[in-house]
């Protein structure tokens, strides 16, 4: 993910790391948890990329939530975490 503007807060692991304008965040699959948030009142612009599977799931620790996506379809939570 390369961001081309403003500023967020990476949460990596049980990390969290201000990142901005020309940083740059990959990671191999499969690998950590990972999520990007703008807390801020500018905006955050950034490019993205990855694997495109016909069926994406991921796990949102801190929400308790596991989603899922088919390809061009919009993320839904399936169930809750224990």
């Amino acid at each position: 993910m390369g961001l081309l503007s403003g500023r967020g807060i990476a949460e990596i692991d049980d990390e969290e790391f201000e990142v901005g304008a020309d940083d740059f965040l990959g990671f191999p699959a499969p690998s950590v948890a990972h999520h990007l948030r703008n807390p801020f009142e500018t905006d955050l612009i950034y490019l993205m990329g990855g694997e495109r599977q016909a069926v994406e799931i991921g796990d949102f620790l801190r929400l308790g939530k596991r989603g899922a996506a088919r390809s061009r379809q919009s993320l839904y939570y399936r169930s809750r975490l224990n």
